[in-house]
């Protein structure tokens, strides 16, 4: 029997194996892994500033983001894993810190600005799922997340979502 930590490390490889082999797609995956949260965000802030009556939404997506980067960095204190370059001797399409690998980061944030999409019910919730696919799949291909990582990343954007959101309530009811 297969454990965890052994199919997390062979998803990982079946992946990072189609890197280094073509030039456009290595190209659209740094592009996903690195600078498409960068992307988003600007987008995210148009169209929140596009729409007057969006202060609340901003603030909860700030809220959202502050739990979500505090849980990470408490998580890659108290859970360190290395990231598969280090673990594993293999080269990045990418330059990456050598701090915790679990979870990423980046998908957590672009998690929390799809989900708080989602929660406010705008046309554009569901469309910003594919940035959230796009890095976490390009974490991976680039060789600096396993895939358990990106499954964190999501897991943590969506607690950080909800928790947001309950405090906001909370607060509407008081």
């Amino acid at each position: 029997m297969i454990s965890i930590a052994d199919l997390n490390r062979n998803i990982f490889l079946d992946i990072y194996n189609f890197s280094h082999h073509n030039s456009i797609l290595d190209f659209l995956m740094v592009f996903g892994a690195e600078h498409l949260i960068f992307i988003m965000l600007l987008i995210v802030l148009f169209l929140f500033l596009k729409n007057k009556n969006s202060k609340q939404n901003v603030f909860h997506i700030i809220i959202s983001l502050t739990i979500g980067i505090i849980s990470i960095r408490l998580l890659h204190i108290f859970f360190y894993e290395p990231r598969p370059f280090l673990s594993l001797q293999i080269i990045p399409l990418v330059y990456q810190p050598i701090d915790g690998s679990f979870p990423s980061m980046h998908t957590a944030i672009l998690t929390i600005l799809a989900f708080s999409f989602i929660k406010t019910k705008t046309k554009y919730g569901h469309m910003m799922l594919i940035p959230v696919i796009w890095t976490g799949f390009a974490r991976i291909y680039t060789g600096v997340h396993y895939p358990i990582d990106i499954l964190g990343g999501v897991i943590v954007g969506v607690l950080s979502v909800s928790i947001a959101a309950r405090f906001f309530q909370k607060v509407k009811s008081s």
